[in-house]
């Protein structure tokens, strides 16, 4: 489908009825053109919509809503030119994923970018920055050219779902009897639709690497499954069935993080309580720097056992770099300096330690649990809360 003939698509999706002449009107084109669009836009939509005519009038008729977003989507992903910085910067981030094994040529980025070598430098300076966040790095080596390094290799994954996937399609098709029995066995686990979508946005991902020889074999240190592997049998022999081979560790823990980012019914309560004990300890060095920098008297065990579940999932999210909303915002953090305080601390020193990356939105959170535990403090004997006060002129 052409340009034009989106634009048309696009006028009658916002609009329910429309005569000839008004669609001539509106695109400034003659009767056939537009009779030749309307042709050319029910033979690109079938099984997914038809424009009608009743009375001279024009309609259209969508009996698949989701299939046409995607279009839609997927339509403007591969319109945009690049004279967008954002998408050549994409762009080179996955011809270096294709090519992961040899160098990629500045020159040839170029040429095929139909922009000059400065552009690409401009353009690898602000890749790097973006690439920076997930300890990737793009390497540059006289008279080869450049290709990519990662201190983790599960990050090619995260990439190119963050990444990569804002602008490319990275299908992994199957059919609709494997697609329904694919949905059933995640929604055993897991009823939030968009588990399913991201559990099959991963599959997605790692069958795209796949296809460039791209397995992700090391370690994830410091991520906890929380579902058995009896629990998740079924469902992973169907995901290796998709994949048409047998799945790394790791490739598993990306495919299936959606379900270990929150709590869930089946969740394996011993798998839950390894998971729990380390949060614990990784606190029980968090807290006296909590303490050391505020001067907060508070009651730090009772804290922790409110902190602990949500710190587990946290964690989790963290290191596949998934969003989660923010809980407040910024004018209402701005309402609660000590435990905003407190919470950005929390955030930071978990992630030195861990050597991951957190994303500022995990501050809402955990910013009350820290006021819910100052309230508490504030309610006690007024002796116990000198130092708190004095904390509070500081910071205001």
């Amino acid at each position: 489908m052409d340009r034009q003939s989106f634009e048309i698509l696009n006028f009658f999706i916002n609009n329910d009825a429309l005569t000839l002449r008004e669609l001539q009107s509106h695109f400034s084109v003659s009767r056939v053109t537009i009779t030749k669009n309307i042709r050319a836009i029910n033979d690109y939509l079938v099984g997914i919509a038809k424009i009608n005519v009743n009375q001279a009038k024009f309609y259209l008729v969508i009996n698949n809503y989701s299939a046409m977003a995607k279009l839609q989507t997927n339509f403007l992903k591969k319109d945009l030119d690049f004279n967008d910085p954002s998408k050549r910067q994409v762009t080179i981030l996955k011809e270096l994923l294709q090519q992961i094994t040899d160098y990629v040529i500045l020159d040839d980025l170029a040429e095929s970018l139909a922009v000059s070598r400065g552009t690409i430098n401009k353009d690898l300076k602000a890749l790097k920055q973006q690439l920076d966040y997930y300890q990737v790095r793009i390497e540059t080596k006289t008279n080869r050219g450049i290709h990519l390094a990662v201190e983790h290799d599960y990050m090619y994954a995260v990439i190119t779902r963050t990444l990569v996937g804002k602008y490319y399609e990275l299908e992994a098709t199957w059919d609709k009897a494997t697609d329904v029995k694919l949905l059933n066995l995640v929604k055993k686990l897991d009823h939030n639709n968009d588990t399913v979508t991201m559990f099959k946005r991963n599959i997605a991902v790692i069958n795209w690497l796949r296809k460039y020889n791209i397995q992700i074999n090391d370690r994830i240190n410091n991520y906890h499954p929380l579902l058995s592997d009896v629990t998740m049998a079924s469902l992973r022999n169907l995901v290796t069935e998709i994949i048409g081979s047998s799945l790394s560790t790791s490739e598993w823990e990306f495919i299936s993080y959606p379900l270990n980012i929150r709590k869930l019914p089946k969740d394996d309560n011993q798998l839950v309580q390894v998971g729990l004990v380390e949060v614990e300890d990784l606190m029980q060095s968090v807290f006296p720097i909590l303490k050391q920098k505020l001067d907060v008297n508070l009651d730090f065990k009772r804290l922790l056992m409110e902190l602990r579940y949500h710190l587990l999932f946290l964690i989790n999210r963290a290191i596949f770099d998934v969003k989660s909303e923010g809980f407040i915002s910024v004018d209402m953090l701005s309402k609660y300096p000590v435990s905003t305080e407190l919470a950005q601390l929390t955030l930071s020193t978990i992630a030195t330690k861990l050597n991951i990356r957190t994303r500022s939105q995990e501050v809402g959170y955990l910013t009350v649990y820290f006021q819910m535990e100052l309230e508490e403090y504030m309610a006690a004997p007024i002796i116990h809360r000198v130092a708190l006060g004095s904390v509070l002129k500081l910071l205001k």
